[in-house]
């Protein structure tokens, strides 16, 4: 029988290799079913602070990785035909540090994590009861080693 803290890892890994915007997995803890029914309102999905701030970040990753493809796709459609363009590096955008700032309100608070809402009706009706949060993304480099067993090892 798997111990908790191996089936969080998991859950961790598949939050990692996800890419982009998404929700939280019907499902899971930090979500009711959506049209699950709680009295006469009908449930709305519950964002969890953690998985937001992740999907922040990851945005931002897949947002480096599509201009930097585009970049290539230019290089060799663009620059590679003509012959002074060809010697010229090709550009791209930094993203090597993101500022952002998130208002939201606090729902509910579970043992290791914060149920938030971004619901703008909500936020605008109660604008002195938000929390702010300023997250500062920088890039690091992850360096992959391989041991002498041919296990890879990744170090930031």
């Amino acid at each position: 029988m798997p111990r908790k803290k191996d089936s969080e890892r998991e859950v961790k890994k598949r939050e990692v290799r996800k890419v982009g915007i998404h929700l939280p997995e019907v499902g899971s803890k930090n979500i009711d079913k959506p049209g699950e029914r709680h009295g006469d309102k009908i449930a709305k999905p519950k964002l969890s602070l953690k998985t937001f701030t992740a999907n922040i970040a990851l945005a931002a990753l897949k947002a480096k990785t599509i201009t930097d493809t585009e970049a290539i796709k230019a290089k060799r459609s663009i620059y590679e035909k003509d012959e002074i363009m060809r010697t010229l590096p090709v550009t791209t955008f930094d993203l090597s540090e993101i500022e952002v700032e998130l208002r939201f309100l606090v729902e509910d608070v579970e043992e290791d994590d914060v149920l938030i809402t971004t619901d703008p009706e909500k936020i605008s009706a109660l604008q002195n009861s938000l929390s702010t949060v300023k997250l500062k993304l920088t890039s690091k480099p992850l360096l992959e080693y391989t041991l002498v067993s041919g296990e890879k090892v990744l170090k930031e």
